[in-house]
């Protein structure tokens, strides 16, 4: 009984440090970053989609949200945008990335920064560059 005791705190520990290098030791990529964003809203995870956002646009993001679930006329759905999409290429320089995606033939850009040690698309950066391409 003791043996069993001992292994599952072992195990217990060795799961917990896992998770800490993973959550807080470890950086994603900018292309790891969205690919997690997207898992989120696939699986229909609003706090964990909203969290890939910066800080100034997540408020901006909840708007959007809340919008295209209260009003289905409104085509600004975020989720349709910026999901179903493949990551073409990645250039990163500094603390800010531009991911090009593509979505069918047509391709956009998706700008991010590096905030609180994670990447974090950048929502104000990301209608600048999509309205350029319209």
């Amino acid at each position: 009984m003791k043996k069993i005791l001992v292994a599952l705190v072992i195990g217990a520990l060795l799961f917990g440090a896992w998770w800490a290098w993973d959550r807080h030791v470890m950086t994603l990529t900018p292309e790891q970053s969205y690919q997690r964003t997207m898992s989120a809203a696939r699986l229909g995870d609003e706090g964990a989609f909203v969290g890939g956002f910066t800080a100034d646009s997540q408020p901006l993001m909840r708007s959007l949200l809340a919008l295209a679930r209260n009003y289905p006329f409104v085509q600004e759905d975020p989720y349709r945008r910026l999901v179903m999409v493949d990551v073409v290429d990645v250039q990163v320089n500094g603390d800010s990335a531009e991911l090009m995606i593509q979505q069918r033939n047509r391709e956009s850009t998706v700008p991010m920064l590096l905030e609180d040690g994670a990447w974090r698309i950048d929502a104000f950066a990301l209608e600048d560059a999509f309205g350029k391409r319209r």
